[in-house]
Order: structure tokens, then sequence, then C-alpha cells
């Protein structure tokens, strides 16, 4: 980043360069979640090469064969994977690949290759990655029509479900490998990374997000993670001792849901989230937290609530599990079921009986 930084009349920053260093909130909304600028250095289309990003990584896509696969938008219709895509252009999709991509996928074939990447990258450098992967989730939501039918309005699905304002912060995180900004420790938000059992018949890829809980997961083989973007770690303190602590063996993929579920759930709880700011000094670059008070407090949202998460979460999984009933629906719904801890609180290593998969 060059040393002189110049702030504009919309509280954006550049430097001497023309580089956008920090968008302003109005001008993330306008030109990133409302425009079709290149979501990373903010070109408009055609003064730059486009070539567009895929939300998924295409190694992802490819090595889970996933490119004729659909995903299921907050609107509940489905979208292709292979065409799930933002707009980007050819020389920050470039820089990503190098940045990220090529490091990340070869290192992704198991949890030992995956955890030696982290140690000599760090943590930030995961949580960096997987805050691109939330945030181009939730601008492609922001292009594509809440209804197939357009007799039936013009809104797009982000118009709806979306304050795009809470985006912004993640944003400026995902963007941090262009823009150089060193981060204060807090806005390091919550992040596991833990072992997950592969089963015959099972998928051993998983995915899944929650705008309202600014979380995402990420199953890749014999790992998965877990992050939230905006909690200054809160959620992992709060659930690590109860649950997290006390995994001892591989999770399966309904354990993993129930555990991201979890993390959603006291996501929301959080009363009051920190205050996130950028700063700029001598042409460098700071991204800070300002925590709430010494201790986080979470809220009781009720069992009612827990159990429409855990289920919402779940309920991929949930079909193929053998011997799955009404009745064991409405437990989970009543927010009572758990499939990580037996009744004495211990870790479930075998609770889990998959139908067989037809081939």
């Amino acid at each position: 980043m060059s040393e002189t930084v110049i702030k504009q009349a919309d509280g954006s920053y550049v430097d001497d360069t023309g580089k956008v260093i920090y968008f302003s909130t109005e001008r993330f909304i306008n030109e990133i979640a409302l425009g079709q600028n290149c979501f990373i250095c903010g070109a408009h289309p055609g003064s730059k090469a486009f070539n567009d990003e895929h939300i998924l990584s295409d190694w992802i896509l490819r090595k889970y064969s996933l490119v004729n696969r659909k995903i299921t938008l907050p609107n509940g219709t489905q979208f292709k994977y292979g065409s799930y895509r933002i707009p980007c252009c050819k020389e920050c999709n470039s820089n990503m690949g190098d940045i990220f991509e090529n490091k990340i996928s070869p290192a992704s074939v198991d949890l030992k290759s995956f955890s030696q990447l982290v140690n000599s990258h760090g943590s930030q450098y995961i949580f960096c990655w997987l805050s691109l992967i939330f945030i181009k989730t939730h601008l492609k939501d922001a292009i594509l029509p809440l209804e197939q039918d357009r007799r039936k309005g013009t809104a797009n699905i982000g118009e709806s479900f979306y304050a795009y304002e809470t985006l912004h912060h993640i944003h400026c995180i995902s963007r941090s490998f262009y823009t150089d900004a060193n981060w204060e420790n807090w806005v390091l938000g919550s992040l596991l990374i833990g072992p997950a059992k592969i089963m015959d018949g099972v998928e051993s890829f998983d995915f899944a997000d929650d705008y309202n809980a600014k979380s995402v997961m990420l199953r890749l083989s014999d790992f998965f993670i877990i992050a939230v973007f905006d909690d200054a770690g809160a959620v992992f303190t709060k659930i690590n001792e109860t649950f997290i602590s006390k995994i001892n063996d591989g999770l399966t993929a309904l354990q993993i849901r129930e555990l991201f579920a979890r993390f959603c759930y006291h996501s929301i709880a959080l009363t009051e989230k920190p205050k996130f700011s950028s700063s700029f000094e001598d042409g460098k670059y700071l991204i800070t937290a300002s925590l709430p008070g010494d201790k986080p407090v979470f809220k009781n949202l009720g069992a009612d609530f827990f159990g429409k998460t855990m289920y919402h979460h779940c309920k991929k999984v949930l079909d193929f599990l053998d011997g799955f009933s009404d009745s064991e629906k409405e437990k989970i719904l009543s927010g009572n079921a758990t499939y990580l801890l037996d009744e004495n609180g211990n870790f479930k290593t075998d609770s889990m009986i998959y139908k067989p998969k037809i081939s």
C-alpha cells in the first residue's frame, strides 16, 4: 500500500495510485453489493478484463464433483454450483488463486496437511479465506431474483433478506490480503478446525452458512471448519467447555451440523457484538475491534429457537439417518435433542447409523 492515503467525500480511502484501500459503507453497498464492480478492487465492468469468481473455489467443485450439483438459496430455489459466480476482475481472481487456492487446495487432502498449513500461515489466513467464501455467497444473492417468475416482482434475494451494511466489516477483512490491512487480535472471530468421520455412503463435502449468525461451515474430507466473523471469539469460548473440549473422535455429518447450529444460536444470542473500525496512520491500515464489556453476555433465546436453528441446519442430513422419525424431528424442534453427547455428557462416537448409499 502506498504511504499516501486520501480520504474521499463519501468516507472511502484511496491511495495515490487510485487503489481503493477502504470502501465506505455507502460505497460498498452501491458499487459492490448492488453494483457489478469487482468485489475486491472495485473496478468497473469494462475498465478491466473480468472473468468472474466462483463462490466455492473451482478446485472444490472439481474434487467433489459439484459443478452440476445445486445449492439451495435463501428463497428456497436452487442454483448450480458451476454457475455460482460473482463479478471479479481477472487480475484479482488470479491474485486470490496465488495467495489462497494454490496453497489451500493441496493442503486440503486431510486434516494433518491442513493443520500444517494453518501452523505455517496462521489462523488469520484461514479466517480471511473463509470470509471470502461467506461474502461471495451473500453478494451473489444481491443479483439473483427473489421470484423466478418476474411477473411476481423484480426484487432480488438480498433486498428481501439482508441489510447490506451488516456485511461491510466482513468485506473489509475478506479483502485485507489486497489492502495489506493489519488486524487487532479481537478482529479474529471464533474459528474451529476439527476431525470429520469418513463413512460409507456419506459425502465427504458439506457447506452451510448463516447470514443472521455471520457464520460458515465447510467440511472437506476428514476435517471441518466453522467460523463466526463478528464475535471476537466469544462463541467459541461459550461452547468450548460444554461441547468442543469433549470431542475426542471424528464428527459425523450430523454432528458437524449440530455443532454449527450451536455456533449460530450463540452468535445470534450474543447481546452485543464488538464494534469494528478502520484507521489509517502513516499509510498503514489497521482494523480494530472495540469490545462491549469485560465479558460477553448471551441472552436465552429459548429451546424452541435453538430447536428451529438446529433443524434448519441439520435437515439436509437427517433424511440419511437410519430410523429417523417424526417423533425424532419433534424432539429436535423442541430443542432437547443432541447427537454430540450421551446422557452422561460424554462425546458420542457411534450413534450415527446412516442408510446405505443407493448406487
